[in-house]
């Protein structure tokens, strides 16, 4: 507006109608502006004669400098997930908590990058307005991975954006995992698992009180199933030789599946077969494997009857002295058909599971000797490869066996993928498992790999208070300062968490834990300690090793968000509630001709302390009454002016009202607007 400027070079002064006009456009113009972002300027000049400032170059400005406290241009940030995976198909649930976002201004974007950081994928979490909570948490679905086939886990990035100004979040790792199979055609789909990695306990465990399903329960009187339950299978073999009954024979047959198993095993192996045919509550819960067997499925008597027909028909064929190339076609062709089960379990699993040395030793000594080693990493749908499950089972000869003899794969993964390296950090207490496992020649490449819900073994032993794990694991080279990947929690912290002193102590003394590697939130381990009541052992402890190892323990303050951030925005709504915009509401103002005594009193005090009457007079074009000097001087003038106003007819109550607006008369403008509401609603 150079007409402006020239009226300060040429020492005239504008008229007030002027200064409502440039009023009035500063403050349209002020609406475009953002308050929480603002831009330093710099400019150079040199000082002419009179002291005249001419400049030297066009202003520079800096770059945006935001209002950190501010939800429309604060810092994003992740703070933590409760997952760090999907399936590739996508669509699984994840709450994230963040700091302050807009419901409608916040997107969370999954993509990924080749080597050279080129973007080859890129896709949005599905989530709308009201999954948005209080400004600090977002409960999002993911979205599908462009390769929805992937045969083995896909690192991708994950980020949150804000549209209005392009800013972004720190990265977080992300990982999609294989879909699992839904079985064949037909077949009842498994109940999915969300539990999880460290719950392993489930209520499939030694010693639960599992509902027995056997004849038993149907009728008590059938003595002569107990009968047959104890029989064992040399008596039951003699039984149906000496028998002639062709009723008994036709019987025999008909279930000949269940009993055979049973007959083909001999009277010394017997303890290691359940033969609870029909079994009883007692021999149901000891039905697994061992003592220690596999916690999250019953070995059953369907195990049982598959394990011993391969291991009958494989040694029935072995008699027939056939060809090397013929046994290994014939190993092979029990071992790879497991996927025609619906848990993928083959005959070497089962006999894992029921700890059948003898079926064991068997198919070690055939896969040994036919050199066929691919066969020991075969997975089953939950269980994993049969390291995995002689971890379970804590069987140390075996681990040992299928690691030094058969080169088992131990970077194998399960259903949850847990290397075996996850299951002995958490089942292995004595640590000899965990021991033998490490001595396979891949053990140090994968003793840092995460699982499905971003824990390294490190983290499982550390949570689960295995303390020999740990020390194991620490001295064979696990990352100690490895962080989680939902939180950034390292097993420092963790430990803490737990409240675990000798923990903290191994870790800090033998493993050199960094105590101030932070979290997603910028806190670390330190700083937990330092604002609990509960922890002195362990702050005194972190603190005496920080001292001897001279790390500084200053910058120990954690961000506190307001007790009540909402009170700024609550006071902006609640005057919202009480002003009523004409441009809004015309209608209301239509039939309002004059003032309330209460309203009157309120706007003339008002006009009166700041002396804007005058201003007024010259908005509705009464100037003159100031220069004829009418009013008396021992009365509130801003009141003789409203009067003759109204009873003039010179101006409405909503022309008033809109130019004591634009002279920034709020309080004003706020007992005008009360005033036409309550004659609004009064009237309703």
């Amino acid at each position: 507006m150079p007409w402006i400027k020239c009226s300060y070079l040429y020492g005239f002064s504008l008229n007030l109608n002027f200064h409502f006009q440039i009023k009035g456009l500063a403050e349209a113009e002020s609406k475009s502006i953002n308050l929480n972002v603002v831009c330093l300027r710099f400019d150079a000049f040199y000082v002419g004669l009179n002291d005249v400032y001419f400049p030297l170059c066009p202003p520079v400005f800096s770059h945006a400098i935001n209002n950190l406290k501010s939800a429309l241009t604060g810092e994003l940030k992740i703070v933590r997930m409760d997952h760090c995976t999907s399936p590739a198909n996508g669509g699984r649930e994840i709450f994230l908590l963040v700091e302050r976002v807009t419901k409608k201004n916040i997107k969370v974007r999954f993509y990924e990058l080749d080597d050279d950081d080129n973007l080859l994928w890129e896709d949005y979490g599905k989530f709308n307005d009201l999954d948005v909570h209080h400004q600090y948490a977002i409960v999002l679905k993911t979205p599908p991975y462009k390769n929805r086939d992937i045969t083995s886990q896909a690192n991708v990035y994950m980020e949150l954006v804000r549209p209005s100004d392009n800013a972004r979040s720190d990265t977080k790792t992300f990982t999609y995992i294989p879909m699992q199979s839904q079985g064949r055609p037909g077949s009842k789909r498994s109940r999915p698992n969300d539990f999880d990695s460290k719950d392993y306990d489930t209520p499939l465990s030694i010693g639960s009180d599992i509902l027995p399903t056997t004849i038993q329960n149907i009728s008590g009187d059938l003595d002569i199933l107990n009968l047959a339950a104890n029989l064992d299978s040399d008596d039951l073999l003699k039984a149906y030789t000496d028998i002639n009954s062709d009723e008994f024979t036709k019987l025999y047959a008909r279930f000949s599946n269940e009993y055979e198993p049973a007959a083909l095993s001999s009277s010394d192996n017997s303890s290691n077969l359940s033969m609870d045919f029909p079994c009883n509550r007692e021999n149901m819960q000891k039905s697994w494997c061992g003592s220690s067997g596999v916690k999250t499925y019953m070995a059953n008597r369907e195990y049982e009857v598959k394990t011993m027909r391969v291991y009958r028909e494989i040694s029935e064929f072995l008699k027939t002295h056939p060809k090397p190339q013929e046994i290994k076609n014939m190993v092979r062709y029990y071992l790879t058909n497991s996927k025609n089960e619906s848990d993928w379990l083959n005959a070497f699993h089962m006999a894992v599971m029921l700890n059948n040395s003898r079926v064991i030793n068997f198919f070690v000594k055939l896969i040994y000797l036919t050199q066929e080693f691919d066969l020991i990493n075969i997975q089953s749908k939950q269980f994993g490869t049969v390291l995995h499950l002689a971890t379970w089972c804590n069987n140390v000869e075996l681990i040992e066996r299928l690691i030094l003899t058969c080169n088992a794969d131990i970077t194998k993964r399960d259903a949850r993928f847990n290397t075996p390296l996850h299951i002995a950090a958490v089942e292995d207490a004595i640590g000899n498992a965990l021991k033998m496992l490490l001595k396979a020649k891949d053990a140090l490449k994968c003793i840092n790999l995460e699982n499905e819900s971003g824990d390294t073994a490190l983290h499982l032993a550390v949570k689960k208070k295995n303390f020999g794990a740990a020390q194991i694991l620490c001295h064979c080279g696990a990352d100690v300062d490895y962080r989680h990947k939902s939180n950034g929690f390292t097993a420092l912290r963790f430990a803490v968490q737990n409240e675990d002193l000798f923990m903290v102590d191994f870790l800090l003394n033998e493993a050199k834990a960094n105590p101030k590697v932070r979290d997603f939130s910028e806190v670390d381990p330190f700083q937990v300690v330092l604002h609990s009541q509960s922890l002195p052992k362990i702050q005194d402890l972190i603190e005496k090793y920080m001292e001897d190892n001279k790390i500084s323990c200053d910058e120990i303050s954690i961000k506190e968000e307001p007790e009540d951030d909402t009170s700024e925005d609550e006071m902006v709504i609640s005057e919202q509630e009480i002003k009523i915009e004409p441009l809004d509401l015309p209608n209301l103002y239509q039939n309002v001709t004059n003032f309330t005594n209460e309203c009157l009193e309120q706007v003339c005090s008002e006009l009166d302390a700041s002396g804007k009457w005058q201003d007024l007079a010259v908005l509705l074009d009464v100037e003159h009454l100031l220069r004829l000097q009418t009013f008396d001087e021992n009365r509130s003038p801003s009141k003789q002016l409203l009067n003759y106003i109204i009873a003039s007819n010179d101006g409405s109550v909503k022309e008033i009202r809109d130019f004591l607006e634009h002279l920034d008369e709020k309080n004003a403008v706020l007992a005008i607007d009360r005033m036409v509401q309550e004659m609004y609603s009064s009237s309703s």
